[in-house]
């Protein structure tokens, strides 16, 4: 029997008891899911989990800052999650602990607190708030004093909002030490995941991420533009793909200019509807100018306008309006001209080759644009319906202009991508329509940039042909040398070659073109640990995972770096934190991190049958 001071932590899912009377199972995945969370982010606290009950979790922590950082975490790792949604109390007081259970009067304090927080709240008593009040990333709202149920005094409870601070690091043992054993088995780990992880980072969502890491964003050169997205001015919504469709394909007009730094379309997205001033944008993008613009389309008439800032001074320095009939050919007529324009305005020389790719049209079939606009955008989405959804766009679109080499490139794409968000597909069948579509947009056109990064993505996924893949986007960034596509994975091919100067080189170029994409920083933290800088990966892992706690494809990336640091206890965390996120299977994601562990102490270990068969759906 133990007795110590302790803060205890207790959760409820709220809704619990209704959920198990309308659906049996759900409410057994709903369970299965708070015991993984919970118990993963208090290990990772430095807490202890003690048990579960029903729809309750208990655990105590050395620390009350711990406890209530931890919680804040689990919160913000739930976000606006509709299955699962909990209340959370902390109260600081004596406990006893004997046999593996917790006993004490803190204990009830801790659950009666619960109760008082609202659905995702987390409340907390008058000696936690005392231990907390002076840290700047919590907040607290003084609820007044409560009779409790059980408790003999009132007890003044607290509201606590705020960001969850990184836990503090534990010193390291012996034991944490690499190990022969360990390497070996990381090796034999990485084997089965580096595929699906290196998959699974190329698969992103638009995202609004100001990176504030080590790396400064680059220098503001004068000829530096970033597009803002442009205002939907049709007073109709049905409008609205139309207008992200011209603002999205005149970045990829004015990327084509060499001698012109742009930002990225990823990094861009973050500032729709924003309420910052034009200075603050460039500043945090790294850019001299902004192209700011609004599209009007009525009847058979488009017109454009826009204008491009001067940062320093926050004043035009070029402003026209282009009114045109509406078809295909005038829309892709009025990108060339804004960007040879900006060109000059900048006082860029714009070579014979960017001119002549410039004045390239894709299609003249207007409905065909329409559509490819909009499986365009629904790829970028990156989920089951919305790939489904862009298949049949781009299908539509090459029935109505068999010839367009971008719509070809986004179906190979978008079949590419669809089995890591589908268990039902067809997985050869895809491939083959991958392929076949790559095959055919390169076949029309190989001069795009685009085109060539879905081949090469093809030739790499599907062929193992690194060779031909690096070969495919160095042709590709030589069209186009801030394609960031064309610089992740080249950046990965040569990586896994072994070329980790050139690959570091292309990750952080990539970067500076995307300053603002969770992606790419992402990729750089991979490209790292590949390397072997395992610090400098795990730091940018984590800087990226404290902004965006629910982007589990950073988690699973993290897995991998602290498994070939030789920290499977990290590993192991941070393995059933991603499984958690990407409902993988729990039970099986817990034996295998175990099984690291046992393995790195020297312990045998052995993959049953049935763990082998259930590991395909944690990897």
């Amino acid at each position: 029997m133990e007795r110590r001071l302790a803060a205890i932590l207790f959760t409820d899912i709220v809704g619990y008891t209704a959920l198990m009377g309308r659906d049996e199972a759900a409410g057994r995945r709903v369970r299965a899911r708070h015991e993984s969370l919970v118990r993963t982010l208090v290990t990772r606290y430095h807490g202890r989990w003690i048990e579960e009950k029903g729809d309750e979790s208990l655990s105590i922590f050395p620390s009350a800052l711990d406890a209530a950082n931890c919680a804040l975490a689990i919160q913000t790792a739930l976000g606006d999650d509709a299955e699962l949604t909990l209340r959370i109390g902390i109260h600081l007081g004596d406990v006893t602990v004997e046999d593996g259970r917790v006993f004490g009067d803190g204990v009830n304090v801790a659950a009666r607190i619960r109760a008082l927080a609202e659905p995702g709240g987390v409340c907390v008593s008058h000696p936690v708030h005392d231990s907390i009040k002076s840290q700047p990333n919590l907040e607290d709202t003084a609820l007044g004093e409560r009779e409790l149920k059980g408790v003999a005094a009132p007890v003044t409870v607290y509201s606590v909002t705020g960001t969850a601070a990184e836990p503090a690091p534990q010193p390291r043992t012996e034991r944490e030490t690499p190990s022969r054993q360990s390497a070996a088995l990381a090796v034999a780990a990485i084997g089965i995941l580096a595929l699906l992880g290196t998959l699974a980072i190329a698969l992103f969502a638009p995202d609004r991420f100001v990176w504030t890491g080590s790396d400064p964003p680059p220098g503001s050169d004068m000829r530096s533009v970033a597009a803002i997205p442009f205002e939907n001015l049709s007073g109709d919504e049905a409008n609205v793909p139309f207008t992200r469709g011209v603002h999205d394909d005149l970045m990829t007009q004015l990327s084509k200019i060499a001698s012109i730094k742009t930002i990225s379309r990823r990094s861009v997205l973050q500032y729709r509807d924003t309420t910052k001033t034009i200075p603050e944008i460039a500043s945090e993008l790294g850019v001299a100018t902004i192209l700011a613009g609004g599209v009007q389309r009525s009847g058979d008439r488009i017109r454009i306008n826009v204008r491009l800032i001067d940062a320093a001074t926050d004043r035009p320095l070029w402003a026209d309006t282009y009114d045109r009939q509406l078809s295909a050919t005038n829309v892709f007529a009025i990108q060339s001209e804004i960007a040879t324009s900006i060109a000059e305005a900048l006082q860029a020389t714009l070579t014979t080759g960017e001119q002549q790719r410039l004045a390239v049209v894709p299609t003249r079939n207007l409905e065909a644009l329409d559509s490819y606009f909009l499986g365009k955008q629904l790829l970028e989405d990156r989920n089951v319906r919305s790939l489904q959804a862009a298949v049949a766009y781009f299908e539509k679109v090459i029935e109505l202009d068999p010839d367009f080499a971008l719509a070809w490139s986004g179906l190979a794409d978008a079949y590419l991508i669809l089995p890591e968000y589908s268990t039902t597909v067809d997985l050869e069948l895809v491939r083959e329509k991958s392929v076949a579509a790559a095959t055919r947009a390169l076949e029309l056109d190989p001069e795009i940039p685009e085109v060539l990064a879905s081949m090469a993505w093809n030739r790499l996924i599907h062929d193992y042909d690194w060779r031909e893949a690096e070969a495919i986007l160095r042709r590709a960034l030589a069209i186009h040398s801030n394609n960031t596509s064309a610089l992740h994975w080249l950046s990965h091919v040569l990586s896994w070659q072994g070329e980790h100067t050139e690959a570091i080189r292309r990750a952080k170029r990539a970067v500076e073109v995307d300053p603002l994409s969770r992606l790419m920083h992402m990729n750089l933290s991979y490209i790292y640990m590949d390397a072997g800088d395992f610090e400098k990966s795990i730091r940018i892992a984590d800087e990226v995972w404290k902004r965006y706690p629910r982007y589990w494809e950073q988690m699973g990336n993290l897995f991998l770096t602290h498994l070939r640091a030789g920290r499977p206890a990290d590993a192991a965390t941070a393995m059933q934190l991603w499984a958690a996120g990407t409902g993988r299977d729990l039970e099986a994601t817990d034996q295998l991190g175990r099984l690291f562990i046992r393995h790195d102490q020297g312990e045998p270990v052995q993959l049953t049958p049935d763990l082998l068969e259930r590991m395909q759906f944690v990897l």
